[in-house]
Formats: C-alpha cells, sequence, structure tokens
C-alpha cells in the first residue's frame, strides 16, 4: 500500500469512528465519499441520543436514521390535517400504550425502535412511534432519534433538525 493509499485509509478509519460527521452528510455526500474512497456504505443502524438507544426498524429498509429536534417535530405535527392524530401532553386518549411503553422503557436496556416520520413543507406525520414520540417529548427529551424516507432526508434536515 502507498503511503498516499495509507494516509487516505487512516484517514477513513478515523471518520468512521465518528459516526456524528457521517451522519451529518447527504446521502449522496456519503455516497460520493464512498466512491472517492472506494469503500462500502454502512449507513448507520443505531443511534443514542440523551441515554436512550435507537435502532432503525427492519421494516424501514428505505429510511435513513438522524437525530432530530423534538420541539420542530411536535410544533409539524400538530398541523397534520387528519384529526385525532396529534397527542398532545394532555391528551386522555391511549393512555395505555403510553404507560405501557413508559413502563418498558425503565425496565429495558435493549434499544427501542426509532418512530417513523415522514416530512413535508407544512406538517409531520407519522407511520409507526407517535406514541412512543408523544412519551419522550412528555419526558422533556429535546432530540430523539427518528426514521425519515432517503427521498425526504434533505427536507428533515431543512426543518426538523
Amino acid at each position: 500500500m502507498s503511503s498516499k493509499s495509507l494516509q487516505i485509509h487512516n484517514e477513513f478509519a478515523k471518520i468512521a469512528l465518528s459516526h456524528e460527521w457521517w451522519d451529518r452528510l447527504s446521502l449522496e455526500e456519503q455516497q460520493d465519499y464512498v466512491k472517492q474512497h472506494r469503500t462500502r456504505l454502512r449507513p448507520t443502524q443505531h443511534k443514542t441520543v440523551d441515554g436512550i438507544k435507537y435502532v432503525k426498524p427492519r421494516r424501514a429498509s428505505n429510511q435513513v436514521l438522524i437525530v432530530a429536534d423534538v420541539d420542530k417535530i411536535d410544533k409539524l405535527w400538530k398541523k397534520q390535517p387528519v384529526r385525532g392524530i396529534y397527542i398532545g401532553p394532555d391528551d386522555p386518549g391511549d393512555r395505555g400504550k403510553r404507560q405501557g411503553f413508559q413502563e418498558f422503557l425503565k425496565t429495558t436496556t435493549e434499544p427501542i425502535e426509532a418512530p417513523e416520520i415522514s416530512v413535508t413543507d407544512n406538517y409531520v406525520g407519522f407511520t409507526n412511534g407517535r406514541h412512543r414520540f408523544a412519551v419522550l417529548r412528555d419526558m422533556g427529551k429535546k432530540q430523539i432519534a427518528v426514521c425519515v424516507s432517503k427521498s425526504e432526508y434533505r427536507k428533515a434536515l431543512e426543518i426538523i433538525v
């Protein structure tokens, strides 16, 4: 291996250990990096945020795991046009689901599935995980990991990160 190749390899090894740097790159930037350095794209499948371990659900193969701002998601979720979908802090509905998740969080060391959301200019919708999100928001979390589709990745970075 030439000294130039070794230098590039060592730089990549340092960078690969820093998921935060990698996660800040857009999907296109990650792909360009991979082409330039002739290595494999390894999207992050898990993240730990504020002491909670998140994992990307298996069904979310076409999604990207990102760390997002809870207040920004909540503000846009309130604008969701379908009635009865938003779960407010004082919402009496589905208390059993929320209480079950709260108990689960107290007893588990396993990662939880990150909520799956869709992002538009006007609102955020949940494909899966709205009760988990509501519990984490009500616990005072400022950031959580969520999954967004690859096609909505840039929009998500603009609006909820």
